[in-house]
């Protein structure tokens, strides 16, 4: 992302946070943790986020849905 190659992308960690704040350090990058797929949705549109960091029990369950809203 940094490098302008892709335009959004997607991180999983165990519970999104700490993938949330070690991406937000790096230029360029608007990462936001989500725990619903409306939030994943929220982030994308009010915040303009280009990074999704999602908790690895949230991905498991359901990471097409956070996806299509992001």
């Amino acid at each position: 992302m940094a490098a302008g190659k892709v335009d959004l992308g997607i991180l999983i960690c165990g519970t999104g946070i700490g993938m949330s704040i070690a991406a937000n350090k790096v230029k360029k990058i608007r990462a936001a943790c989500a725990r619903m797929p409306s939030s994943a949705g929220r982030a994308r549109s009010h915040n303009n986020a280009n990074v999704l960091c999602l908790g690895a029990e949230r991905a498991r369950k359901g990471l097409r849905k956070f996806w299509r809203r992001f």
